[in-house]
Protein backbone atom coordinates (compact mmCIF):
# COMPACT_ATOMS: atom_id res chain seq x y z
CA UNK A 1 0.00 0.00 0.00
CA UNK A 2 1.05 3.43 -1.19
CA UNK A 3 2.42 5.80 2.42
CA UNK A 4 1.09 9.18 2.51
CA UNK A 5 3.58 10.64 3.68
CA UNK A 6 6.12 9.35 1.24
CA UNK A 7 4.01 10.47 -1.57
CA UNK A 8 3.73 13.50 -0.13
CA UNK A 9 7.19 14.28 0.24
CA UNK A 10 7.90 13.24 -3.13
CA UNK A 11 4.91 15.45 -4.45
CA UNK A 12 6.72 18.36 -1.76
CA UNK A 13 10.62 17.67 -3.38
CA UNK A 14 9.85 16.97 -6.85
CA UNK A 15 7.57 20.63 -6.71
CA UNK A 16 10.38 22.24 -5.49
CA UNK A 17 12.94 21.22 -8.19
CA UNK A 18 9.71 22.11 -10.40
CA UNK A 19 9.07 24.99 -9.48
CA UNK A 20 12.84 26.28 -9.10
CA UNK A 21 13.06 25.32 -12.84
CA UNK A 22 10.58 27.22 -13.80
CA UNK A 23 12.13 30.40 -11.83
CA UNK A 24 15.31 29.75 -13.33
CA UNK A 25 13.45 29.47 -16.92
CA UNK A 26 11.54 32.50 -16.08
CA UNK A 27 13.98 33.84 -14.87
CA UNK A 28 16.23 33.60 -17.79
CA UNK A 29 13.07 34.44 -20.18
CA UNK A 30 12.24 37.69 -18.27
CA UNK A 31 16.17 39.09 -18.63
CA UNK A 32 15.58 38.15 -22.54
CA UNK A 33 12.44 40.15 -22.51
CA UNK A 34 13.94 43.08 -21.22
CA UNK A 35 16.54 43.19 -23.92
CA UNK A 36 14.70 42.44 -26.65
CA UNK A 37 11.49 44.84 -26.24
CA UNK A 38 14.34 47.33 -26.16
CA UNK A 39 15.60 45.99 -29.59
CA UNK A 40 12.83 44.94 -31.00
CA UNK A 41 9.34 46.51 -31.82
CA UNK A 42 5.77 45.25 -30.58
CA UNK A 43 4.81 44.32 -34.37
CA UNK A 44 8.34 41.99 -33.97
CA UNK A 45 6.58 40.47 -31.15
CA UNK A 46 3.13 40.57 -33.18
CA UNK A 47 4.52 38.58 -36.30
CA UNK A 48 5.91 35.77 -33.73
CA UNK A 49 2.87 35.77 -31.45
CA UNK A 50 0.58 35.00 -34.55
CA UNK A 51 3.17 32.31 -35.81
CA UNK A 52 3.47 30.89 -32.50
CA UNK A 53 -0.09 30.58 -32.48
CA UNK A 54 -0.42 28.56 -36.01
CA UNK A 55 2.78 26.56 -35.41
CA UNK A 56 0.61 25.51 -32.13
CA UNK A 57 -2.24 24.80 -34.02
CA UNK A 58 -0.19 22.32 -35.91
CA UNK A 59 1.34 20.91 -33.44
CA UNK A 60 -1.60 19.33 -31.83
CA UNK A 61 -1.50 16.91 -34.69
CA UNK A 62 1.68 15.47 -32.92
CA UNK A 63 0.93 16.41 -29.19
CA UNK A 64 -1.09 13.54 -28.32
CA UNK A 65 -0.14 13.83 -24.48
CA UNK A 66 1.50 10.28 -24.67
CA UNK A 67 4.24 11.33 -21.79
CA UNK A 68 0.88 11.68 -19.97
CA UNK A 69 -0.41 8.03 -21.05
CA UNK A 70 2.65 6.40 -19.89
CA UNK A 71 2.59 8.25 -16.35
CA UNK A 72 -1.14 7.34 -16.04
CA UNK A 73 -0.42 3.42 -17.09
CA UNK A 74 1.86 3.28 -14.09
CA UNK A 75 3.41 -0.64 -15.04
CA UNK A 76 3.99 -1.01 -18.38
CA UNK A 77 6.92 -2.58 -20.59
CA UNK A 78 9.48 -1.10 -23.38
CA UNK A 79 6.73 -2.34 -26.18
CA UNK A 80 4.48 1.09 -25.14
CA UNK A 81 7.60 3.05 -25.13
CA UNK A 82 8.23 2.21 -28.50
CA UNK A 83 4.91 2.82 -30.15
CA UNK A 84 4.32 5.95 -28.21
CA UNK A 85 8.31 7.38 -29.76
CA UNK A 86 7.07 5.38 -33.29
CA UNK A 87 4.06 7.57 -32.87
CA UNK A 88 5.24 10.71 -32.44
CA UNK A 89 7.43 10.60 -35.26
CA UNK A 90 4.74 9.64 -37.40
CA UNK A 91 2.56 12.69 -36.14
CA UNK A 92 5.54 15.04 -36.24
CA UNK A 93 6.33 14.28 -39.89
CA UNK A 94 2.43 14.59 -41.25
CA UNK A 95 2.33 18.05 -38.95
CA UNK A 96 5.58 19.33 -40.52
CA UNK A 97 4.28 18.81 -43.79
CA UNK A 98 0.81 20.40 -43.15
CA UNK A 99 2.51 23.26 -41.71
CA UNK A 100 4.98 23.61 -44.81
CA UNK A 101 1.26 23.56 -47.19
CA UNK A 102 -0.91 26.08 -45.36
CA UNK A 103 2.18 29.04 -44.52
CA UNK A 104 1.28 30.71 -48.02
CA UNK A 105 -2.12 30.61 -47.72
CA UNK A 106 -2.13 32.02 -44.33
CA UNK A 107 0.52 34.65 -45.17
CA UNK A 108 -2.07 35.78 -48.21
CA UNK A 109 -4.84 35.76 -45.61
CA UNK A 110 -3.17 37.80 -42.96
CA UNK A 111 -1.52 39.99 -45.85
CA UNK A 112 1.43 39.59 -44.46
CA UNK A 113 4.24 37.64 -46.87
CA UNK A 114 6.99 37.48 -43.87
CA UNK A 115 4.64 35.18 -42.60
CA UNK A 116 5.85 32.26 -45.12
CA UNK A 117 9.56 31.91 -44.04
CA UNK A 118 8.72 31.99 -40.70
CA UNK A 119 6.28 29.20 -40.52
CA UNK A 120 8.65 26.92 -42.70
CA UNK A 121 11.28 26.77 -40.32
CA UNK A 122 8.38 26.68 -37.65
CA UNK A 123 8.16 22.94 -39.77
CA UNK A 124 11.51 22.35 -38.78
CA UNK A 125 11.24 22.81 -35.12
CA UNK A 126 8.04 20.45 -35.18
CA UNK A 127 9.62 17.73 -37.18
CA UNK A 128 12.50 18.15 -34.34
CA UNK A 129 10.32 17.95 -31.88
CA UNK A 130 9.22 14.68 -32.83
CA UNK A 131 12.88 13.16 -32.57
CA UNK A 132 12.96 13.91 -28.58
CA UNK A 133 13.78 10.48 -26.74
CA UNK A 134 10.39 9.35 -25.04
CA UNK A 135 12.27 8.04 -22.14
CA UNK A 136 12.53 11.32 -20.68
CA UNK A 137 9.12 10.77 -19.28
CA UNK A 138 10.54 8.63 -16.89
CA UNK A 139 12.53 11.76 -15.16
CA UNK A 140 8.29 12.31 -13.81
CA UNK A 141 6.87 8.64 -13.87
CA UNK A 142 9.83 8.21 -11.66
CA UNK A 143 9.91 11.57 -9.57
CA UNK A 144 13.36 12.06 -10.20
CA UNK A 145 12.48 15.34 -10.78
CA UNK A 146 16.53 16.33 -10.39
CA UNK A 147 16.85 16.04 -13.76
CA UNK A 148 13.74 17.26 -15.32
CA UNK A 149 15.19 20.69 -13.86
CA UNK A 150 18.55 20.44 -15.31
CA UNK A 151 16.88 19.54 -18.66
CA UNK A 152 14.57 22.18 -18.52
CA UNK A 153 17.12 24.93 -17.62
CA UNK A 154 19.69 24.04 -20.28
CA UNK A 155 17.00 23.95 -23.46
CA UNK A 156 16.29 27.55 -22.08
CA UNK A 157 19.58 28.40 -21.66
CA UNK A 158 20.39 27.38 -24.90
CA UNK A 159 17.75 29.25 -26.43
CA UNK A 160 18.49 32.61 -24.66
CA UNK A 161 22.44 32.44 -25.86
CA UNK A 162 21.96 31.98 -29.23
CA UNK A 163 18.47 34.53 -29.44
CA UNK A 164 20.30 37.40 -27.61
CA UNK A 165 23.30 38.57 -29.59
CA UNK A 166 21.49 37.79 -33.08
CA UNK A 167 19.14 40.55 -31.70
CA UNK A 168 21.57 43.17 -31.26
CA UNK A 169 23.11 41.99 -34.27
CA UNK A 170 19.84 41.87 -36.43
CA UNK A 171 17.25 43.80 -34.57
CA UNK A 172 14.89 41.74 -36.13
CA UNK A 173 12.39 39.01 -35.43
CA UNK A 174 14.21 36.73 -36.97
CA UNK A 175 16.89 36.41 -33.92
CA UNK A 176 13.52 35.05 -31.59
CA UNK A 177 13.06 32.47 -34.17
CA UNK A 178 16.90 31.12 -34.56
CA UNK A 179 16.67 31.01 -30.23
CA UNK A 180 13.46 29.13 -30.90
CA UNK A 181 14.95 26.68 -33.48
CA UNK A 182 17.96 26.13 -31.13
CA UNK A 183 15.84 25.33 -27.90
CA UNK A 184 14.46 22.29 -30.48
CA UNK A 185 17.29 21.11 -31.17
CA UNK A 186 18.99 21.04 -28.08
CA UNK A 187 16.61 19.35 -26.59
CA UNK A 188 16.55 16.29 -28.63
CA UNK A 189 20.42 15.73 -27.89
CA UNK A 190 19.95 16.37 -24.26
CA UNK A 191 17.17 13.62 -24.74
CA UNK A 192 19.46 11.11 -26.07
CA UNK A 193 22.69 12.17 -23.77
CA UNK A 194 20.76 12.67 -20.04
CA UNK A 195 18.44 9.00 -20.60
CA UNK A 196 19.79 6.02 -21.41
CA UNK A 197 16.51 4.19 -22.94
CA UNK A 198 17.26 3.70 -26.82
CA UNK A 199 13.78 3.70 -28.39
CA UNK A 200 13.09 1.41 -31.69
CA UNK A 201 10.33 1.84 -33.95
CA UNK A 202 6.98 -0.41 -33.07
CA UNK A 203 3.31 0.30 -33.42
CA UNK A 204 2.49 -3.18 -31.23
CA UNK A 205 0.97 -1.63 -28.38
CA UNK A 206 -0.95 1.77 -30.57
CA UNK A 207 -4.37 0.71 -30.07
CA UNK A 208 -3.92 1.25 -26.07
CA UNK A 209 -1.79 4.44 -26.50
CA UNK A 210 -4.30 5.84 -28.92
CA UNK A 211 -6.90 4.71 -26.91
CA UNK A 212 -6.19 7.41 -24.17
CA UNK A 213 -4.66 9.63 -25.92
CA UNK A 214 -7.54 10.51 -28.11
CA UNK A 215 -9.15 11.90 -25.11
CA UNK A 216 -6.15 14.04 -24.51
CA UNK A 217 -5.81 14.82 -28.29
CA UNK A 218 -9.43 16.65 -27.95
CA UNK A 219 -8.50 18.07 -24.80
CA UNK A 220 -5.39 19.37 -27.01
CA UNK A 221 -7.30 20.98 -29.46
CA UNK A 222 -9.71 22.69 -27.09
CA UNK A 223 -7.34 24.37 -24.88
CA UNK A 224 -5.36 25.43 -28.36
CA UNK A 225 -8.17 27.48 -29.02
CA UNK A 226 -9.10 28.83 -25.44
CA UNK A 227 -5.32 30.30 -25.34
CA UNK A 228 -4.94 30.89 -29.03
CA UNK A 229 -8.62 32.13 -30.33
CA UNK A 230 -7.74 35.41 -29.32
CA UNK A 231 -4.97 36.00 -31.20
CA UNK A 232 -6.11 34.98 -34.27
CA UNK A 233 -9.24 37.41 -33.68
CA UNK A 234 -6.65 40.49 -32.64
CA UNK A 235 -4.35 40.00 -35.70
CA UNK A 236 -7.47 40.96 -38.14
CA UNK A 237 -9.53 43.29 -36.31
CA UNK A 238 -6.73 45.27 -34.16
CA UNK A 239 -3.54 44.17 -36.34
CA UNK A 240 -0.09 43.07 -35.62
CA UNK A 241 1.03 45.71 -33.18
CA UNK A 242 -1.75 45.09 -30.82
CA UNK A 243 -1.08 41.39 -31.07
CA UNK A 244 2.58 41.73 -30.07
CA UNK A 245 1.59 44.00 -26.82
CA UNK A 246 -1.30 41.58 -26.04
CA UNK A 247 1.42 38.45 -26.27
CA UNK A 248 3.84 40.19 -24.09
CA UNK A 249 1.06 41.42 -21.75
CA UNK A 250 -0.67 38.15 -21.53
CA UNK A 251 2.95 36.18 -20.32
CA UNK A 252 3.48 38.26 -17.66
CA UNK A 253 0.23 38.08 -16.24
CA UNK A 254 0.01 34.44 -16.81
CA UNK A 255 3.29 33.94 -14.79
CA UNK A 256 0.62 33.03 -12.09
CA UNK A 257 -0.30 29.84 -14.03
CA UNK A 258 2.58 29.06 -16.34
CA UNK A 259 5.88 29.61 -14.16
CA UNK A 260 4.36 29.00 -10.74
CA UNK A 261 1.22 26.33 -10.61
CA UNK A 262 2.05 24.56 -13.70
CA UNK A 263 5.25 23.09 -12.08
CA UNK A 264 3.41 22.34 -8.95
CA UNK A 265 1.06 20.11 -10.98
CA UNK A 266 3.78 18.60 -13.17
CA UNK A 267 5.33 17.15 -9.67
CA UNK A 268 2.03 16.14 -8.05
CA UNK A 269 0.41 14.18 -11.47
CA UNK A 270 2.65 11.49 -10.65
CA UNK A 271 2.10 11.24 -7.14
CA UNK A 272 -2.09 11.24 -7.80
CA UNK A 273 -1.43 8.47 -10.23
CA UNK A 274 0.13 6.46 -7.70
CA UNK A 275 -2.63 6.85 -5.23
CA UNK A 276 -5.38 7.24 -7.90
CA UNK A 277 -7.35 3.49 -6.74
CA UNK A 278 -7.16 4.84 -3.16
CA UNK A 279 -9.93 7.85 -3.10
CA UNK A 280 -9.25 8.08 0.31
CA UNK A 281 -5.38 8.97 0.11
CA UNK A 282 -5.63 10.57 -2.98
CA UNK A 283 -8.58 12.91 -1.07
CA UNK A 284 -5.89 13.55 1.70
CA UNK A 285 -3.01 14.32 -1.40
CA UNK A 286 -5.03 16.81 -3.06
CA UNK A 287 -6.09 18.62 0.09
CA UNK A 288 -2.53 18.85 1.14
CA UNK A 289 -1.22 20.53 -1.97
CA UNK A 290 -4.30 22.93 -2.83
CA UNK A 291 -3.54 25.38 0.07
CA UNK A 292 0.48 26.00 -0.99
CA UNK A 293 -1.22 26.41 -4.81
CA UNK A 294 -4.07 28.91 -3.32
CA UNK A 295 -0.85 30.57 -1.24
CA UNK A 296 1.54 31.33 -4.11
CA UNK A 297 -1.18 31.80 -6.91
CA UNK A 298 -2.82 34.51 -4.40
CA UNK A 299 0.62 36.12 -3.95
CA UNK A 300 1.92 36.03 -7.60
CA UNK A 301 -1.56 36.86 -9.18
CA UNK A 302 -2.31 40.02 -6.81
CA UNK A 303 1.08 41.64 -6.65
CA UNK A 304 1.21 41.49 -10.38
CA UNK A 305 -1.62 43.04 -10.42
CA UNK A 306 -1.01 45.63 -8.01
CA UNK A 307 2.55 46.12 -9.55
CA UNK A 308 1.56 46.34 -13.04
CA UNK A 309 2.80 49.60 -14.39
CA UNK A 310 5.94 49.65 -12.52
CA UNK A 311 6.81 46.16 -13.85
CA UNK A 312 6.11 46.98 -17.03
CA UNK A 313 7.97 50.59 -16.83
CA UNK A 314 10.94 47.90 -15.23
CA UNK A 315 10.60 45.20 -17.63
CA UNK A 316 9.34 46.74 -20.91
CA UNK A 317 10.02 50.26 -20.77
CA UNK A 318 7.44 52.73 -21.63
CA UNK A 319 6.20 52.03 -25.08
CA UNK A 320 4.84 48.56 -23.70
CA UNK A 321 2.40 51.02 -21.12
CA UNK A 322 -0.51 50.05 -23.61
CA UNK A 323 -0.31 46.05 -22.02
CA UNK A 324 -0.65 47.64 -18.20
CA UNK A 325 -4.84 47.59 -17.80
CA UNK A 326 -4.63 44.19 -19.41
CA UNK A 327 -2.22 43.04 -16.82
CA UNK A 328 -3.91 44.17 -13.92
CA UNK A 329 -7.18 41.76 -15.12
CA UNK A 330 -5.72 38.49 -16.46
CA UNK A 331 -3.28 38.43 -13.91
CA UNK A 332 -6.71 37.98 -11.64
CA UNK A 333 -7.94 35.74 -14.17
CA UNK A 334 -4.63 33.89 -13.63
CA UNK A 335 -5.06 33.02 -10.10
CA UNK A 336 -8.61 30.83 -10.59
CA UNK A 337 -7.35 29.55 -13.81
CA UNK A 338 -4.47 28.22 -11.08
CA UNK A 339 -6.54 27.19 -8.79
CA UNK A 340 -8.52 24.82 -10.91
CA UNK A 341 -5.57 22.86 -12.83
CA UNK A 342 -4.77 21.38 -9.68
CA UNK A 343 -8.41 19.48 -10.05
CA UNK A 344 -6.87 18.68 -14.06
CA UNK A 345 -4.13 16.78 -13.25
CA UNK A 346 -6.54 14.74 -10.36
CA UNK A 347 -9.04 14.06 -13.49
CA UNK A 348 -6.44 12.60 -15.59
CA UNK A 349 -4.65 10.81 -12.41
CA UNK A 350 -8.20 8.78 -12.40
CA UNK A 351 -8.26 7.91 -15.63
CA UNK A 352 -10.89 10.23 -16.43
CA UNK A 353 -9.76 12.92 -19.25
CA UNK A 354 -13.00 13.26 -21.02
CA UNK A 355 -13.70 15.54 -17.92
CA UNK A 356 -11.11 17.94 -18.94
CA UNK A 357 -12.52 17.54 -22.46
CA UNK A 358 -16.35 18.68 -21.40
CA UNK A 359 -14.99 21.62 -19.18
CA UNK A 360 -12.97 23.27 -21.89
CA UNK A 361 -15.89 22.57 -23.94
CA UNK A 362 -18.23 24.59 -21.74
CA UNK A 363 -15.20 27.47 -21.73
CA UNK A 364 -15.11 27.72 -25.15
CA UNK A 365 -18.14 28.14 -25.54
CA UNK A 366 -18.20 31.23 -23.15
CA UNK A 367 -15.42 32.91 -24.30
CA UNK A 368 -15.42 32.93 -28.12
CA UNK A 369 -18.91 34.65 -28.23
CA UNK A 370 -17.66 37.00 -25.85
CA UNK A 371 -14.10 37.39 -27.68
CA UNK A 372 -16.15 39.03 -30.48
CA UNK A 373 -18.77 40.78 -29.18
CA UNK A 374 -15.90 42.61 -26.41
CA UNK A 375 -13.28 43.12 -29.07
CA UNK A 376 -14.69 45.35 -31.50
CA UNK A 377 -16.53 47.29 -28.12
CA UNK A 378 -13.31 47.57 -26.04
CA UNK A 379 -10.23 46.46 -28.40
CA UNK A 380 -7.31 45.13 -25.95
CA UNK A 381 -9.66 44.94 -22.96
CA UNK A 382 -12.21 43.17 -24.11
CA UNK A 383 -10.20 40.04 -24.40
CA UNK A 384 -8.97 40.94 -20.48
CA UNK A 385 -12.42 40.85 -19.81
CA UNK A 386 -13.46 37.69 -21.60
CA UNK A 387 -10.48 35.88 -19.47
CA UNK A 388 -11.61 37.26 -16.21
CA UNK A 389 -15.42 36.19 -16.69
CA UNK A 390 -13.56 32.66 -18.02
CA UNK A 391 -11.83 32.11 -15.21
CA UNK A 392 -14.43 33.04 -12.71
CA UNK A 393 -16.99 31.45 -13.91
CA UNK A 394 -15.72 27.96 -14.64
CA UNK A 395 -13.49 27.68 -11.06
CA UNK A 396 -17.06 26.27 -9.23
CA UNK A 397 -17.81 23.96 -11.84
CA UNK A 398 -14.20 22.51 -12.14
CA UNK A 399 -14.37 22.03 -7.98
CA UNK A 400 -17.60 20.95 -7.89
CA UNK A 401 -17.20 17.94 -10.13
CA UNK A 402 -13.36 17.56 -8.63
CA UNK A 403 -14.79 17.13 -5.19
CA UNK A 404 -17.20 14.49 -6.21
CA UNK A 405 -14.78 12.69 -7.88
CA UNK A 406 -12.17 12.66 -4.87
CA UNK A 407 -14.65 13.34 -2.21
CA UNK A 408 -13.92 16.62 -0.27
CA UNK A 409 -16.65 18.82 0.92
CA UNK A 410 -17.20 22.76 -0.23
CA UNK A 411 -16.14 23.69 3.20
CA UNK A 412 -12.53 21.42 3.21
CA UNK A 413 -12.11 23.53 -0.08
CA UNK A 414 -12.57 26.88 0.92
CA UNK A 415 -10.81 26.47 4.19
CA UNK A 416 -7.47 25.46 2.02
CA UNK A 417 -7.89 28.59 0.02
CA UNK A 418 -9.82 31.57 1.63
CA UNK A 419 -6.93 32.96 3.66
CA UNK A 420 -4.27 33.55 0.72
CA UNK A 421 -7.36 35.22 -1.48
CA UNK A 422 -8.61 37.55 1.31
CA UNK A 423 -5.38 38.67 2.12
CA UNK A 424 -4.03 39.15 -1.16
CA UNK A 425 -7.23 41.54 -2.48
CA UNK A 426 -6.59 43.40 0.72
CA UNK A 427 -3.22 44.03 -0.71
CA UNK A 428 -4.41 44.72 -3.71
CA UNK A 429 -6.75 47.61 -2.77
CA UNK A 430 -4.12 49.12 -0.37
CA UNK A 431 -2.44 49.40 -3.61
CA UNK A 432 -5.04 50.83 -5.52
CA UNK A 433 -7.25 52.87 -3.48
CA UNK A 434 -4.30 54.59 -1.49
CA UNK A 435 -1.37 56.71 -1.62
CA UNK A 436 1.00 53.88 -1.25
CA UNK A 437 1.19 52.62 -5.09
CA UNK A 438 1.57 56.43 -6.10
CA UNK A 439 4.35 56.76 -3.28
CA UNK A 440 6.44 53.31 -3.86
CA UNK A 441 6.15 53.81 -8.06
CA UNK A 442 7.92 57.37 -7.76
CA UNK A 443 10.30 56.47 -5.64
CA UNK A 444 13.74 56.64 -7.58
CA UNK A 445 14.20 57.57 -11.20
CA UNK A 446 15.51 53.82 -11.72
CA UNK A 447 11.79 51.76 -12.53
CA UNK A 448 13.82 48.75 -11.52
CA UNK A 449 14.34 49.67 -8.13
CA UNK A 450 11.29 51.18 -7.40
CA UNK A 451 9.92 46.90 -8.68
CA UNK A 452 12.17 45.47 -5.86
CA UNK A 453 10.85 47.74 -3.28
CA UNK A 454 6.97 47.47 -4.22
CA UNK A 455 7.48 43.69 -4.81
CA UNK A 456 9.28 43.30 -0.87
CA UNK A 457 5.97 45.89 0.14
CA UNK A 458 3.75 43.80 -1.20
CA UNK A 459 4.68 40.74 0.00
CA UNK A 460 5.23 42.02 3.33
CA UNK A 461 1.53 42.72 3.54
CA UNK A 462 0.69 39.42 2.07
CA UNK A 463 2.26 37.84 4.65
CA UNK A 464 1.28 39.82 7.26
CA UNK A 465 -2.32 39.22 6.61
CA UNK A 466 -1.83 35.78 6.01
CA UNK A 467 -0.72 35.51 9.64
CA UNK A 468 -3.23 37.76 10.94
CA UNK A 469 -6.19 35.80 9.33
CA UNK A 470 -4.53 31.77 10.27
CA UNK A 471 -3.93 33.32 14.08
CA UNK A 472 -7.71 34.43 14.19
CA UNK A 473 -8.33 30.78 12.53
CA UNK A 474 -6.88 29.36 15.92
CA UNK A 475 -3.52 28.00 13.69
CA UNK A 476 -5.12 24.87 11.99
CA UNK A 477 -3.13 22.74 9.95
CA UNK A 478 -2.26 23.99 6.44
CA UNK A 479 0.18 25.44 4.00
CA UNK A 480 1.40 28.40 6.99
CA UNK A 481 1.68 25.25 9.26
CA UNK A 482 3.83 23.18 6.92
CA UNK A 483 5.58 25.78 5.55
CA UNK A 484 6.80 26.95 9.36
CA UNK A 485 7.78 23.84 10.50
CA UNK A 486 10.07 23.54 7.10
CA UNK A 487 11.50 26.75 8.28
CA UNK A 488 11.99 25.82 11.59
CA UNK A 489 13.71 22.73 10.82
CA UNK A 490 16.34 24.15 8.76
CA UNK A 491 16.82 27.18 10.94
CA UNK A 492 17.06 24.43 13.65
CA UNK A 493 14.34 26.10 15.99
CA UNK A 494 13.04 22.97 17.08
CA UNK A 495 9.64 20.99 16.32
CA UNK A 496 5.94 23.41 16.13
Amino acid sequence: MTDEKSINQQIATGAIWMVGARFAVKGISLVSIMILARLLTPEDFGIIALASSIYAMIELMRAMGFDTVLIQKQNVGREYYDTAWTLQIIFSTFASLIMVLISEPVANYYGDLRLTPVLWLMAGMTFLNGLTNIGVVEFRKKMDFNKEFLFQVLVKLSGFLVTVPLAFYWKSYWAMLMGMLSTRFVSVCLSYYMQSFRPRPSLSKHEDVLGFSSWLFMNNILVYINQNGQNFIVAKLLGGQSLGVLSVSSELSNMTSDEIIAPINRAAYPGFAKVSNDKILLKKTYLSILPYIALLAALAGFSISALAPVLVKALLGDKWLEGVPIIEIISLASLFMALNTNSGSVFLAVGRPKILTYLMTVRLLLILPLLFYLIPQFGLMGVAYTFALGAFLLFPLSQYIAARIVGFSFRELITGIYRPIISGFIMLLLFRFTGLSTYLFDLSDYALINLIVSGICSSAIFVFFIVFFWNIAKRPVGAETLLLDTVRKKLKWGEV
